[in-house]
């Protein structure tokens, strides 16, 4: 995996074009709220250093449609056997199932824009893996993921709008990831926290964090403010680690 600088590691940029208003970049000032919104581009933001524990949320207040019935994103594991079945990393994930939401998400390996800020995710379905964060299944550290939402103007129908709905994801429900030789790695959601764009802290590393505990940091905008056009907040979506072994 390459380095960057810390100053680099999470700059908090996605910009998205056209109807693809996307998740950009981090932000500290943690609160549990919960608002209306959809995705647009925010400005790029860096980040550069301390832990933050997730808040507990059922989801915001915003009106999306059902999520995507596809029967291809319902588990395939059998009572008894164990999410995970490998102890090595995936250093080319392929695909993200939200078993408690029927959801298949295309994970894109993506790197940097030539700014620096990390590239963003193809359209409103996919899922971004920065790949100089964690491998998906590292032992530790954040691997950081993008997901677009949509702005209310754009059908507020991506797939980050889903994932905060209310009562879309709970504590516990799993996150499986393989790639394509079949290799799956899993976690389990935890919680998610709110950064507001106003109070960002470059010290923070809600998103970015190599060094931390292994979970899944997947990000979206939130909060669209219309007379800017633009998001006054983002969500980050927190999955602890299932090893081998573990149910």
């Amino acid at each position: 995996m390459s380095k960057v600088t810390k100053s680099r590691w999470l700059p908090a940029a996605l910009i998205a074009v056209g109807v693809i208003v996307l998740v950009v970049l981090i932000v500290v000032g943690v609160s549990a709220t919960r608002t209306q919104g959809g995705t647009s581009a925010g400005e790029p933001l860096r980040v550069n250093g301390q832990t933050s524990q997730p808040e507990e949320s059922s989801g915001g207040e915003s009106t999306v449609a059902p999520a995507s019935q596809d029967p291809s994103a319902a588990s395939t594991a059998t009572p008894g056997d164990t999410c995970t079945t490998t102890d090595q990393p995936l250093t080319d994930p392929s695909t993200m199932y939200i078993d408690s939401m029927k959801e298949k998400s295309e994970v894109q390996s993506l790197g940097e824009e030539p700014d620096g800020t990390p590239k963003a995710p193809t359209g409103g379905e996919q899922t971004g893996w920065y790949n100089r964060s964690p491998d998906v299944g590292s032992k530790q550290g954040n691997v950081m993921m993008t997901i677009h939402t949509f702005s209310p103007k754009n059908g507020s129908n991506a797939l980050g709008n889903r994932m905060y709905a209310p009562g879309a994801l709970k504590s516990g429900d799993v996150f499986r990831i393989t790639d394509d030789s079949g290799k799956q790695v899993c976690y389990k959601y935890s919680g998610n926290t709110k950064i507001w764009v106003a109070s960002y802290d470059e010290n923070s590393d809600v998103w970015h964090n190599p060094n931390g505990k292994p979970q899944l940091a997947i990000l979206i905008c939130w909060d669209y403010n219309q007379p800017k056009d633009d998001w006054d907040s983002r969500i980050v979506f927190y999955a602890d680690y299932m090893p081998m072994g573990t149910k």
